[in-house]
């Protein structure tokens, strides 16, 4: 057990963490060799909690990420991020990384030990230099993955100019392409996504740099980005901006809103609700409980009776800019005296079913009664 806390020690002292860190490194570590367990020096942040192991990681890489000048003006996010990435490896001594010529799969960035970097010429002569603690090699794969348009491509990696060899046994850690690939293919389709729904509900330029420094930074911090729910990233304020410049323009069509005031047209748009359906699935059926009043901004409904009174059935398609269930208004607009009652919510004289995917706000009949209890002044 000794061996293996000295081991560590030197690990620690090697690459030059601060005392805070070797207080939490060694409880973790002397846990482990108490219950018997195997520890790898060589890939100790394997063994420690998910959340000091990126500490470190950080600790130790930022710095030579600053020093990579294809990184150059990349925020701290987004260093952080391929820090995520980086994975530890270990090379024996006299051991060969990388051959002139060969395809370039991974950036290598040395924390212990001399690697050799050499390229033979035409006429059979080597240059060669040595690459040592806290340098990189392997730049020209950023360059690749910075650029890349189609990141389902891997198969035109860079080649190596040079050969790469080990001089002593080295430890350091390593983008992989395939990694590399995953940072940017993530972002990039999030950003393609985020700004088709923007250009798709038409929101202007000043709102689209409000949403996009937002949404880069989650992606830079590796958090997911639901885009069928874009609003529930955003802060309140901005959120409430996005709805009122979508929504507004469709509240004011409906006949059961006409004359009322702005402020309570705003009111009912603070409390919509994004929805999504899939296609060919069921919002509402013929004789249910009218819950909702929806507002569509992209896709087709079709609301149709299947009633056979009189032999006759109709159908009509909604669209974007349209809505349906304005009947839940008259339910809660015209309570003059007393709350509108939940168990007495209007029945749906139609069916509602959707014909593609729909994106539609939702305004709820719950919510409509809370409008409703405070709206005197809105009115």
């Amino acid at each position: 057990m000794k061996v293996k806390e000295q081991e560590i020690d030197l690990w620690i002292d090697r690459n030059k963490l601060p005392d805070c860190m070797k207080k939490e490194i060694m409880p973790n570590v002397q846990r482990m060799l108490e219950q018997k367990k195997e520890v790898d020096v060589q890939n100790l942040l394997s063994h420690l909690p998910s959340e000091l192991a990126r500490k470190i990681k950080r600790y130790i890489y930022l710095p030579m990420l600053k020093k990579v000048p294809q990184l150059e003006g990349k925020s701290d996010q987004q260093l952080q991020l391929i820090c995520e990435y980086l994975k530890p490896v270990h090379y024996k001594q006299h051991s060969y990384i990388v051959r002139e010529g060969e395809p370039l799969d991974a950036m290598l960035f040395i924390t212990q030990g001399i690697i050799w970097k050499f390229t033979t010429t035409s006429s059979g002569e080597r240059s060669a230099n040595w690459i040592e603690k806290d340098g990189f090699y392997g730049e020209e794969l950023l360059n690749w993955g910075l650029e890349l348009f189609d990141v389902t491509n891997i198969s035109n990696l860079p080649m190596s100019t040079k050969s790469l060899k080990t001089h002593t046994e080295v430890e350091a850690f390593v983008l992989m392409a395939s990694d590399l690939r995953t940072i940017v293919s993530r972002r990039i389709e999030a950003e393609r996504e985020i700004e088709l729904w923007i250009f798709r509900n038409q929101l202007p330029g000043s709102i689209k740099e409000e949403i996009m420094p937002i949404i880069q930074h989650m992606l830079e911090e590796k958090k997911d980005v639901d885009v069928q729910n874009i609003l529930s990233h955003l802060p309140i304020e901005l959120g409430r901006k996005i709805k009122r410049y979508i929504c507004l323009p469709m509240l004011r069509k409906v006949p059961q809103l006409q004359g009322k005031g702005e402020q309570l047209l705003q009111l009912i748009c603070d409390y919509l609700k994004p929805m999504y359906y899939n296609q060919h699935c069921y919002i509402v059926r013929e004789g249910e409980p009218l819950d909702a009043m929806l507002f569509i901004t992209q896709g087709i409904i079709w609301n149709f009776t299947t009633s056979t009174i009189n032999a006759e059935r109709s159908a009509k398609c909604i669209e974007k800019g349209s809505f349906y269930g304005e009947e839940l208004l008259e339910w809660g607009l015209e309570c003059s005296a007393a709350l509108p009652n939940l168990s007495n919510l209007p029945i749906s004289l139609k069916t509602a079913k959707t014909h593609t995917k729909v994106e539609a706000f939702a305004l709820m009949a719950n919510d409509l009664r809370t409008i409703v209890s405070g709206r005197t002044d809105a009115v």
